[in-house]
């Protein structure tokens, strides 16, 4: 517990704790978990939402190539 008090009272890692925050909060972070899949956003939290992002970013990928 001292390692995480002292961590706590560190002003270098309140800073790094509050910039990644802040990037947080400027893409849509609303709560945990929160889940992006090549920087998009997963909405729709379930298997089949999960699945379907996967798949569309799959056939990008696939079209890219061509």
């Amino acid at each position: 517990m001292a390692r995480f008090d002292q961590d706590l009272n560190d002003p270098v890692l309140q800073q790094v704790i509050n910039a990644d925050l802040q990037e947080g909060q400027k893409v849509g972070v609303r709560g945990t978990p929160t889940i992006f899949i090549n920087g998009r956003l997963l909405q729709q939290r379930n298997i089949t939402g999960f699945a379907q992002m996967i798949e569309a970013e799959l056939a990008e990928q696939v079209a890219a190539k061509r």
